[in-house]
């Protein structure tokens, strides 16, 4: 998925790339990895991440 979104990006020539995140942190990070946080990895683009409410 985050490479799908990184090419996706570069493809349309995104200004700024805005990211949910559930913000989990520590091992549900480690076990679930973080979408956003490979994107960011991926991408050159500028980007924001943005902390989702909890439910």
């Amino acid at each position: 998925m985050a490479e799908v979104i990184a090419q996706a990006a570069e493809r349309h020539d995104v200004d700024l790339l805005c990211l949910g995140t559930h913000g989990r942190g520590g091992v549900g990070r480690l076990v679930l990895g973080s979408v956003a946080r490979r994107v960011m990895a991926r991408s050159g683009r500028p980007a924001v991440t943005v902390q989702m409410p909890r439910a």
